[in-house]
This record gives structure tokens, C-alpha cells and sequence, in this order.
């Protein structure tokens, strides 16, 4: 009995919300009940927290994304204890591992109490000139609050940590463009040639190596006078006599990178502007 008495007060209840419902409509007026819908809305997504997406692609047109190279070694550190499924590899000649990302994965980095949220995304590429390609990016999510944090702090933070990671891990690279249009390095350069152990006439060998010493220490004069910074020798002669080893000991002096311009992929004229503009230099 006591069960039945209490549906029918639940069903008692029910009937007279919905009268309360519908007489609260038919005395409302609708423009009424549309305004205190757009207020409980507006007043609602405020109340919601917002996110940034920003996306950090690993080229801008034909040339390298700095910011892409820095994320990515600062995640490099990171993701070997955040994430569970990782890419390894190893270039030639070189000491150490690298661990990466693999693709729609991501992982958290908390900086300053604050959390951030790293993914690795990869897609195909739109360009008709990227040969079908695809485009690998870094996305960054975070609190719409922290944008001038990030911008004033965060990726400075980032960009010195890599350069640390950078500095710690430094080799000479081989790089060569056998994508035609891009450098793509192939291995770490180790040669054993430098300049005690190559034959060279000992006062031609001690005037290449003031000019170099000179040439380093003058970057900031190239910049102040608006030349660009660089240094070129013509070496000629037949094989065996000696030109890739200079190039070998110049590179062990400086602790230079080498490129291998391979002129057969080189489609134009504007294919190898690009690839000289888009040499590094330290």
C-alpha cells in the first residue's frame, strides 16, 4: 500500500511540473524566454575552459622549421619515460639513441605548474610540389590564459633546453639532397683526417688555418657591414691527391657540418638557390 501511495505521488509531482512548465510558457513572452536562454548559454561557456591548439610544422615552404628542430629534441628528452610506444633510432657513426614520437600519440609536460599537452601528427600533404609527400607537425594545446606565458617563456624555455641537448649530443652531420629540393642528413661525419695528419705544404696548411680562424671570429662583422657570412675555396686536381681530405680536416677544425651537393638531383636553377640558402651555418 505504502508502495502504491508513493508512485502516486510521484506521478502527482510530475503532472503538476509540466502544468507549472506550461503555464510558465503561455505566460513568458517568447522574446523573454530567448533572452534568459542566450544569458544561461553565454554565462555557461564562460564558465568552460578554454584551449590554444597551435601547430608547429616541420617546414615553412621549402625551408626547415627552426621551432620544429627544437621541440623536437626537447621532447626527445621526454618522451622515453612519458610515452609507451617509441621510435628508435640510430644514425650512422653516431654515439647515441634517439627516441621520438610515433604519429596521433601524445604526452603532458607540466612547466611552472602549468600543463601542457605535446602530440606528433603526421598527414598528407596538399602541395602539388611536395612530390606526395606528407607533413609531420607538433601540436600544442594549453589554457587560453597562458598564451603570453608560452610565447614570453615556454618556447624560450624550450629553444634553450634543446640548444643544451644540442651542444650535449653535437657531431658533424653528412647531409646530401637526395630529395632533390631539400637536405636530408644521411649519417654522422666521421673522417680521420685533419690538419696534423694530412700532407700539406706546412706554410700553405698554416695560412688556411689563419684564414679560418680569422673567418669564425668575424661573423659579427659580416652581420654589422650586411655581407653574408661565408668562405669559399676552389680545390681542383685529380682523384687521390687529397681534396676530400682537406674538406675532412677543415670540417674536423671548425667542427663544421659537410653538404654533399649531388648535382644530378638538382632539377633548376632555383632547386639549387634553395638548397644554398637553406645551408646552416654556425
Amino acid at each position: 500500500m505504502d508502495v502504491l501511495m508513493d508512485w502516486k505521488s510521484m506521478g502527482s509531482l510530475y503532472a503538476s511540473l509540466m502544468f507549472m512548465r506550461t503555464a510558465l510558457r503561455d505566460l513568458i513572452p517568447p522574446e523573454l524566454h530567448k533572452a534568459a536562454r542566450s544569458v544561461f548559454f553565454y554565462f555557461f561557456s564562460n564558465l568552460q575552459t578554454k584551449t590554444v591548439t597551435v601547430h608547429i610544422k616541420e617546414f615553412v615552404g621549402r625551408y626547415d622549421n627552426d621551432i620544429f628542430k627544437s621541440v623536437q629534441r626537447y621532447l626527445s628528452s621526454k618522451c622515453f619515460t612519458s610515452s609507451q610506444y617509441l621510435t628508435l633510432s640510430k644514425m650512422k657513426n653516431s654515439k647515441n639513441h634517439t627516441y621520438t614520437m610515433i604519429p596521433n600519440q601524445s604526452i603532458v609536460d607540466i612547466f611552472e605548474g602549468i600543463k601542457f599537452t605535446w602530440s606528433f601528427r603526421t598527414e598528407d600533404s596538399g602541395d602539388s610540389g611536395s612530390n606526395g609527400k606528407s607533413t609531420n607537425y607538433f601540436e600544442l594545446c594549453f589554457e587560453d590564459k597562458y598564451k603570453e606565458f608560452v610565447n614570453s617563456s615556454y618556447l624560450i624555455r624550450i629553444a634553450e633546453e634543446a640548444k643544451l641537448i644540442k651542444s650535449k649530443n653535437k657531431g658533424k652531420k653528412l647531409y646530401t639532397n637526395q630529395s632533390g629540393d631539400r637536405w636530408t642528413m644521411i649519417s654522422q661525419f666521421s673522417h680521420p683526417s685533419t690538419f696534423d695528419t694530412i700532407a700539406l705544404d706546412p706554410v700553405l696548411k698554416q695560412d688556411i688555418q689563419d684564414d679560418l680562424k680569422k673567418f669564425v671570429s668575424r661573423k659579427e662583422f659580416y652581420t654589422r657591414v650586411g655581407k653574408a657570412w661565408k668562405r669559399g675555396y676552389l680545390l681542383y686536381g685529380p682523384p687521390g691527391t687529397g681534396k676530400t681530405s682537406l674538406i675532412a680536416a677543415i670540417a674536423n677544425y671548425l667542427e663544421f657540418d659537410i653538404y654533399d651537393l649531388e648535382l644530378t638531383s638538382v632539377r633548376n636553377n632555383q632547386d639549387s638557390r634553395e638548397l644554398l640558402i637553406s645551408i646552416k651555418c654556425y
